[in-house]
């Protein structure tokens, strides 16, 4: 929660492109330096620290692939980042395989930050968001950035003038019937979350879909492991019963004097 707070106040203030960089780049370095961890508390100390940057990695990446698309084809794009995180967790446990087998979990973890390391040359191949240049007022370095996308896929930009979403002043006058310049100015706080009653609504329906889709797949996650230890356990029970059973049939077969 604290990483996430963190994260998305610097990507409101330097950019979505240069704070998800940033997280990459701190969880990829605190994954390495677990690797070299010799105690418990540093381990838990470094693992709470990649969690922390794992934290921004989550919520900016979301939140910039849907200021890249339009509102048509988002629907349709957003799973495609489940899929590469699900395709990750994969190469993961393909990794954990060989290397947990012949070496330790020290391995594994320096391997996979140095995988996150040699991905980080790739930030220089994608734009900043839009959205992020029209909020600071930037409109020529958005229509920059749209630019580039259009003739990188042959086509051209629709004619117009760029314009920024509905702020919270014109949002408040359209709920009351005002004019715009006779709307308060609202300032970006934690009301703006509840007011008007649209945005309310928008708030707690996000958080109550959030709260049960963390609370699904963690608990997932965690009764996963107990199940395949549970199922590992039963079968050395078996396998003990086993030679249990053969060593006292042996010992019934063993020939015996008569008298």
């Amino acid at each position: 929660m604290i990483g996430g707070f963190a994260w998305g106040k610097m990507s409101d203030l330097y950019g979505r492109k240069t704070a998800l960089f940033l997280c990459t780049t701190a969880a990829a370095y605190f994954s390495f330096l677990n690797a070299l961890a010799l105690t418990y508390w540093w381990m838990v100390i470094l693992r709470m620290l990649v969690g922390f940057s794992e934290a921004g990695l989550n919520m900016i990446s979301v939140t910039w692939f849907c200021e890249l698309t339009s509102p048509k084809a988002r629907g349709a794009f957003l799973p495609w980042i489940q899929v590469f995180f699900a395709s990750g967790q994969l190469l993961f446990v393909t990794l954990a395989i060989p290397i947990m087998r012949y070496l330790n979990w020290h391995w594994l973890l320096a391997v996979v930050g140095l995988i996150v390391f040699s991905a980080l040359p790739l930030f220089k191949f994608v734009p900043e968001s839009p959205h992020f240049y029209m909020g600071q007022g930037k409109r020529q370095k958005a229509y920059d950035v749209l630019q580039g996308v259009a003739q990188a896929h042959n086509v051209s930009l629709p004619r117009g003038r760029l314009v920024s979403l509905p702020t919270q002043k014109r949002l408040y006058a359209r709920q009351f019937g005002l004019k715009y310049k006779e709307a308060p100015e609202i300032k970006q706080q934690w009301k703006t979350l509840f007011w008007p009653p649209k945005i309310f609504c928008n708030t707690v329906l996000v958080w109550i879909v959030w709260i049960l889709e963390t609370f699904v797949f963690y608990g997932v996650i965690l009764l996963s492991s107990e199940v395949l230890q549970l199922y590992h356990n039963a079968n050395e029970e078996d396998s003990s019963c086993l030679e249990t059973a053969q060593l006292k049939f042996q010992d019934n077969e063993t020939c015996h004097h008569l008298t």
